[in-house]
């Protein structure tokens, strides 16, 4: 895999990370339900999409080697740490 892919993915993850963070600091306790309510379904459709990804991820980094392996150990780390960021 070269760099231009490698960078490709980080920068699709990256948008994907932000749009789940971005979306999470963003809700707001709706006055009609006693709940957080999200002005949006964007984080929840890019939360699911981390987690497919770090399922995918996962596979691949276990045949890959060198640089394409430490590349996707470093996507799954920044996926990990979104999604469960108590860790």
């Amino acid at each position: 895999m070269d760099i231009y892919r490698r960078n490709l993915q980080k920068v699709y993850i990256d948008a994907l990370v932000t749009l789940v963070g971005n979306l999470s600091n963003a809700r707001v306790t709706s006055p009609a339900v006693a709940s957080p309510v999200s002005p949006s379904d964007a984080g929840g459709i890019a939360r699911t999409h981390l987690i497919k990804l770090k399922s995918e991820i996962s596979k691949v980094s276990v045949i890959s080697t060198g640089i394409t392996k430490a590349h996707f150990v470093d996507l799954l780390a920044f996926i990990n740490e979104t999604l469960d960021p108590k860790k």
